[in-house]
């Protein structure tokens, strides 16, 4: 029970989440100060693997831009998200805390609250110029991440036609990066830009896919080329030498490890290894391998020492400097979160606590994997080692209890932001489920019936039939999942099964009384039926939740 006691004695401080270093002991060392007054570029990395990077392992020449930053500066062999869902990882990046304390627990549905300090208000009041440049709707200003820059390009993409994309391209982003960066270049300057092409559906150029040998390592290889512009632009401007870079994943990606092709629902090594890389040539280490554990909420209170300012107390996250000045690792615990089961299909959500030895996952089958023995998770050995799951449970305890929580700011995504985030495979509008319902299901054992609800998703609008087929068996499986019978719901009525339609999407009503487009669909089913009074009422229900909605109104 060592790491208990240094837990203990450490979350007696509000600051500790993430057991390390002091700020007192960071704020020491040598390296602190080394960056005062230079730039920053923040490159984010949507659903990246570490190991398709070629500093990490992978053995095709995919990365060869990240795979020369990892020469000129330091690699994390053991860096991990928070959490596998993209805005709940960069609100914890920008904040220097874990979810709990930054309140943002799942995509679309929350947005960060004024209390916590971000890197880019930081910066912005030491008088840098602040740019941001999103490329999709889940980072979007509304979700409070835009805190700072007095530049956030947060638009939707639109085709020629007129359909909403799922993304901007890693080559658009770094066109819109590279325009604001001549406005700025004799000035000090913090730059962020999130790359999303490794997201899915993955689409790379066909010379990119050609050559990586597969979609998922062709969408890698084209944002590293991408990221390359930037770094090019800095050794053309005569930059680079003070201009820290950094190049970090949101989270991984599943590529069907643990039976799962995505990223959301679950916590195992694939999706929450992420890698890190820092780059200040002359000024820190050059071809460094980090082996301490790092989590990426560690990343601003190291960014601000290394600027030589002091770190907010709100900020639970711990600086790496003291690793990279050669100290050994103190005993460290990074804990991991997935709400998204739960919000989204009102299953069990998921928790997480690595250690240099262990990765335990609080879920209703509990797992425990041996780091060392066990690197990529192929055996659950917690029935084997209960000793070691109590433990362990006992240090996440300890983790959620030292946590100073805030709740999200909640929010409801417009029309317009609803079809954008639908068409990158996100849930929509969903209740937030009774914590308290007896046996929530283990979302390892509904993966088939996740990825059933995303192929009818994107089959609904012109196969309504052949996503009826893929529903049905997946409400009876989860029933308690207003996400599937509202889908289900709506395609009976593009089918015309008005009878259906109406009972089933009755029911996700009455499980999200709340829902204005579940309501507004029923009108729908209803007035084809004939019902034309019900529906009025429901318009009517609408209107007094939101007065403006225009669709209502229109009704």
């Amino acid at each position: 029970m060592l790491l208990t006691r240094l837990l203990l004695l450490v979350t007696a401080v509000p600051l500790a989440l993430c057991i390390g270093c002091s700020k007192k002991q960071a704020a020491t060392d040598k390296l602190a100060g080394r960056a005062a007054d230079c730039n920053v570029l923040l490159n984010t990395m949507d659903t990246t693997r570490a190991d398709h990077l070629g500093c990490y392992g992978h053995p095709g020449n995919l990365t060869p831009v990240l795979d020369n930053l990892a020469r000129t500066g330091v690699r994390f062999s053991n860096a991990f998200t928070h959490a596998p869902i993209t805005l709940t990882a960069h609100a914890s990046l920008m904040t220097g805390t874990l979810p709990p304390e930054h309140g943002v627990r799942d995509n679309t549905r929350f947005a960060l609250g004024p209390e916590l300090p971000t890197l880019a208000e930081i910066f912005n009041q030491h008088g840098y110029r602040t740019g941001a440049f999103v490329a999709c709707a889940i980072l979007q200003a509304r979700y409070g991440l835009n805190r700072g820059f007095e530049n956030y390009r947060d638009d939707i993409p639109v085709s020629p036609s007129g359909e909403i994309l799922r993304s901007h391209s890693a080559h658009s982003m770094s066109n819109q990066a590279l325009a604001w960066l001549e406005e700025v270049r004799d000035q000090r300057f913090f730059c962020w830009v999130h790359y999303f092409d490794p997201h899915d559906p993955y689409t790379p150029p066909a010379e990119y896919a050609a050559r990586a040998g597969g979609p998922y390592a062709g969408e890698v290889a084209f944002m590293d080329a991408n990221i390359g512009r930037l770094i090019d632009w800095l050794q053309i401007n005569n930059l680079r030498e003070r201009t820290l870079v950094i190049a970090v994943a949101d989270h991984g990606e599943g590529l069907g490890d643990h039976g799962y092709d995505l990223h959301t629902l679950l916590l195992n090594v694939e999706m929450m290894q992420v890698p890190l890389i820092m780059s200040l040539p002359g000024r820190l280490p050059q071809n460094v391998v980090c082996s301490d554990l790092v989590g990426i909420s560690d990343i601003m209170p190291t960014l601000l020492e290394l600027a030589g300012w002091p770190v907010p107390q709100t900020v639970s996250g711990v600086s790496v400097l003291p690793a990279l000045a050669g100290r050994p690792p103190a005993p460290r615990a990074i804990y991991g979160e997935t709400e998204y089961p739960f919000y989204s299909f009102g299953w069990s959500a998921l928790y997480s606590i690595t250690t240099p030895q262990w990765v335990y996952i609080r879920a209703p089958r509990n797992e425990l994997y041996d780091r060392k023995a066990d690197p990529r998770q192929t055996s659950n050995v917690a029935a084997a080692r209960p000793a070691v799951v109590a433990e362990l449970e006992s240090e996440l305890q300890v983790l959620e209890r030292a946590a100073q929580r805030r709740s999200g700011v909640s929010v409801k995504p417009d029309s317009a932001q609803e079809r954008a985030l639908r068409s990158l495979g996100y849930v929509g509008d969903t209740p937030r489920p009774s914590s308290t319902a007896p046996a929530l299901k283990n979302p390892r054992d509904m993966i088939a019936i996740e990825r059933d609800y995303r192929t009818a998703q994107e089959m609904a609008p012109h196969a309504p039939a052949e996503a009826i087929k893929l529903l049905e068996p997946a409400a009876e499986q989860s029933p308690e999942s207003f996400a599937i019978l509202h889908l289900l719901g709506n395609c009976y009525g593009l089918a015309n099964r008005l009878d259906e339609s109406q009972l089933l999407l009755t029911q996700a009503l009455q499980l999200y009384p709340e829902s204005n487009q579940a309501a507004l669909d029923l009108v729908l089913t209803l007035a084809s039926r004939g019902r034309y009074a019900h529906g009025i009422e429901l318009c009517h229900q609408v209107l007094e939740r939101e007065p403006n909605h225009g669709q209502a109104e229109q009704m």
